[in-house]
């Protein structure tokens, strides 16, 4: 288990690494042969892309990442001097837990929120016109499809200079598979940072050894 999660940690780092690499390179070289992007001026059309609940949202997802990293490598390496100064600058290993455990939630609570919105508008908006397929695979989702394969090919043949750059949809492919990871780090990390908050009742119906197992796969993923 251990070894499967580090070596989809390495392969994903190494090839989106890889991705940034070419789209830098690439991206001298337009600049190089055709100068700078024009800045947005006033007048110009402009689209909003994340609109003021998707803004808060997106915040708190942020934060709350930050503060389970800042109490969480501590008392995953609690023999270290480091992680026992940076536990007692907040309030001691115990109340670090508190702290870890608070974030955990509220990271959670935001898994749950974007949930609600999304069934909301499978219930609410085909009552007004649009089709559940459209809203699931349109261009308005963040759900991968055909046309983000189509993109991510026009893509690398861009970096080597075999086509022009793709326009791309609201979500382009890497968004897309930075959205859905996100999701499944929380249900993976939450799950098991769950089962480990609460032994007892999971306990009650699975054997004891899934505990060890909890706990590997939700230091190590979030890691």
């Amino acid at each position: 288990m251990y070894t499967t999660l580090i070596t989809f940690l390495i392969s994903t780092f190494s090839f989106f690494a890889l991705h940034s690499l070419c789209w830098f390179v690439r991206s001298l070289v337009d600049v190089v042969r055709n100068g700078r992007p024009k800045p947005l001026v006033a007048g110009d059309a402009a689209y909003v892309r994340f609109g003021p609940r998707h803004r808060l949202a997106h915040t708190f997802m942020v934060l709350s990442f930050l503060g389970l990293a800042l109490t969480g490598l501590p008392l995953k390496y609690s023999d270290c001097q480091w992680a026992q100064t940076l536990a007692y600058g907040l309030g001691g290993f115990a109340s670090t837990g508190v702290w870890h455990r608070i974030f955990g939630v509220v990271n959670i609570g935001i898994l749950a929120g974007y949930v609600i919105l999304m069934l909301r508008k499978l219930v609410v908006r085909p009552k007004h016109g649009g089709t559940p397929n459209r809203l699931i695979f349109g261009p308005d989702s963040p759900v991968p499809n055909k046309r983000d394969l189509r993109d991510f090919l026009s893509m690398i043949r861009w970096f080597f200079g075999q086509g022009p750059k793709p326009v791309f949809e609201r979500w382009a492919y890497w968004e897309k598979y930075d959205f859905w990871g996100a999701c499944a780090d929380i249900v993976v990390i939450g799950f098991t940072g769950l089962m480990l908050w609460f032994p007892h009742f999971f306990c009650a119906y699975l054997p004891g050894e899934t505990l060890n197992i909890a706990k590997v796969i939700h230091s190590t993923q979030a890691l």
